[in-house]
């Protein structure tokens, strides 16, 4: 799993939006790899940013089911609604 955090931060630092995405999933708590909550979030904001809609939807689970961070499901809300509207844009 180290090998894997640091493949998808090398992917990450050259705009890959699912390296972000994965790497966040990383610091959500998979063997070998420290929980960061900040870290995944940061990398679920920037794999968002490139419109990403699994790091959206990510975002919401973040504020829908927070573990060290505020809850706020006006936010959660926001980004499910945005993860949704771009994964039925992109199926047509």
């Amino acid at each position: 799993m180290k090998k894997a955090t640091r493949l998808y931060e090398k992917a990450a630092a050259h705009g890959s939006a699912t390296g972000m995405n994965n790497l966040a999933l990383m610091y959500s708590g998979v063997i070998g790899v420290p929980v960061d909550r900040v870290k995944q979030r940061e990398w679920l904001e920037k794999a968002a940013a490139l419109n990403n809609p699994t790091a959206m939807y990510g975002l919401g689970r973040m504020y829908d089911d927070p573990e060290g961070m505020p809850q706020d499901y006006v936010l959660a809300r926001y980004w499910y609604e945005k993860a949704a509207a771009l994964a039925l844009k992109e199926k047509r």
